[in-house]
């Protein structure tokens, strides 16, 4: 694909220069031998050195206009060239499925805007999503950005719940690469497990992040095929204003009489974007290597550090104030009076504990149970029977 780069694979001949291969190809997807070959391929590669999956950043995408085929100059519509796109990617899957049935498929695909995909490329968005495709969204890392149309936090955290359940019910999961630094990968974070999606490219940067321990403690009640989102949920559920909720309702039903209601809670940011998280990060940083320098230079003049100038700043506010004695309300009308509490439990992502919570029945309208603290983010689950 370009010899150039080929050539120099293992050289490096200007000093400091680092060097990577990135060699694109532009192949004709439309010619079903052009697709054939490229199966064969994997296949092969496949068998060569045991991948258990396969990661495309473009897959085999059909172009529409005119492209040859066979030695035949063909038109392609935009929804034929959808058709093809998706009949290659199902080729793929069948015929690598007769030889590794548990191989898997990913595909970069998102880009922030999922909703163009399903209008524009549907059969193709549907055909990576089915049997367990995992749909990525790198652009969804760069939330910082001031032109970045997820910028607003409230806007990334609402995106990231659409986006789950669109390809989760396409039989998909959501992968997100997410930040790997400060307050923005925390709130990145929280708001890709909240949503019912996976972080991606967090290995090895933050793998021991407490989230991380607690999304694999407690992975079904982010990502049970059984559960189901509840959309619009005040009447059932009614929590105070400030904290985030109304999109982390969940709902899952175990059997016939037993049941679960999920509730997340978060405390939002501190800034309204992502814009302004990343700024207050850089000044904290600015305000830390500015006192180190101010005490390195008194060292060595064997001086007490004047630290004035720094004292003199206002602070910078990179985490949110935690909130105090939130009470969480559920309406048993919404449930069906036959439903009652089994317990209640109050799941804790920094530490991946849980522990029981007292709930309330003595109101006749809505139980209520009252968490002490909320940092940044906390889950409620409460279990039912009948």
């Amino acid at each position: 694909a370009d010899t150039e780069e080929l050539a120099r694979w293992q050289v490096v001949d200007e000093p400091g220069k680092i060097w990577q291969s990135c060699n694109w190809a532009f192949y004709n997807m439309n010619d079903p031998d052009v697709v054939q070959h490229g199966i064969d391929e994997l296949i092969g590669s496949m068998k060569q050195f045991g991948w258990a999956a396969v990661r495309f950043d473009g897959h085999f995408t059909a172009r529409s206009g005119k492209v040859r085929v066979k030695g035949e100059v063909t038109e392609f519509t935009a929804e034929r060239a959808d058709a093809q796109s998706a009949a290659n990617h199902k080729a793929l899957k069948d015929q690598m499925g007769q030889v590794n049935p548990a191989f898997g498929f990913g595909d970069n695909y998102v880009d922030c805007d999922l909703a163009g995909r399903w209008q524009n490329n549907l059969r193709d968005a549907i055909e990576l999503c089915r049997g367990g495709g995992h749909v990525m969204d790198e652009y969804a890392q760069a939330i910082e950005g001031g032109n970045h149309p997820l910028r607003r936090w409230e806007d990334f955290a609402l995106q990231m719940v659409k986006h789950a359940e669109q390809i989760r019910r396409m039989g998909g999961h959501y992968f997100v690469i997410c930040h790997r630094s400060g307050i923005l990968e925390r709130y990145h974070t929280i708001g890709v497990l909240a949503a019912g999606a996976h972080p991606d490219n967090v290995v090895p940067w933050s793998i021991d992040h407490p989230y991380h321990r607690f999304a694999t403690r407690y992975s079904e009640i982010l990502w049970h095929p059984d559960l189901r989102y509840v959309w619009n949920p005040y009447g059932l559920v009614v929590v105070r204003a400030g904290v985030w909720w109304e999109n982390y309702v969940r709902e899952q039903v175990i059997d016939a009489t037993h049941r679960r209601l999920i509730v997340h809670l978060v405390n939002p940011p501190a800034q309204e974007t992502a814009t302004e998280t990343a700024e207050a990060m850089r000044e904290v940083k600015r305000r830390e290597d500015r006192r180190r320098e101010i005490a390195s230079q008194a060292a060595a003049k064997k001086e007490a550090p004047d630290f004035a100038e720094l004292d003199a700043l206002l602070p910078v506010k990179v985490a949110p104030d935690a909130r105090a004695d939130i009470a969480v309300r559920v309406v048993p009308d919404a449930l069906g009076k036959e439903w009652r509490v089994a317990r209640a439990l109050l799941l804790d992502p920094e530490t991946a504990t849980h522990a029981e919570i007292r709930v309330d029945v003595g109101d006749p309208y809505f139980w209520e149970l009252r968490v002490p603290k909320l940092e940044f983010w906390a889950v409620i689950v409460l279990e039912l029977e009948r």
